[in-house]
This record gives C-alpha cells, sequence and structure tokens, in this order.
C-alpha cells in the first residue's frame, strides 16, 4: 500500500499535461530509443495494473473524459 498516492489523479494528471503540452500519448518505434521516460500511455497503463485499475478507466482518465 502506498500512503497518499491516488493512482487515478496521477494518471488524470498525466493525461492533462499531455495534452497541455500538445505531447502526443505514445511515439513511433524510431522515437522511443530517444526518450528520457517512458511514454503517457505506457507509464499509465502500468500504474493501472500496478493498483488493479482496469485499462478503459486508465485510458478515459488519461485523455480526460473520466473524473479521478
Amino acid at each position: 500500500v502506498k500512503v497518499g498516492f491516488n493512482p487515478r489523479a496521477y494518471i488524470a494528471a498525466m493525461g492533462k499535461i499531455t495534452r497541455e503540452s500538445l505531447m502526443p500519448l505514445t511515439l513511433t518505434r524510431l522515437d522511443r530509443p530517444l526518450l528520457t521516460h517512458p511514454e503517457p500511455l505506457r507509464r499509465a497503463l502500468r500504474v493501472a495494473r500496478e493498483f488493479n485499475i482496469p485499462i478503459d478507466e486508465a485510458l478515459r482518465l488519461l485523455k480526460g473524459e473520466a473524473n479521478p
């Protein structure tokens, strides 16, 4: 248990930052080796798996279609 960590809010915030900075959720295979951090979609799905959040809910949170 991670005290004080809200995974749904984290995914939603990551999506908002991604949208505000006009960054794509996924990148091409050629871009991946140049990244210093995981793509937002991969990071959100990893958090969703770790905290047993359904994938479809995580995607809605990431896209701003659901509230945490």
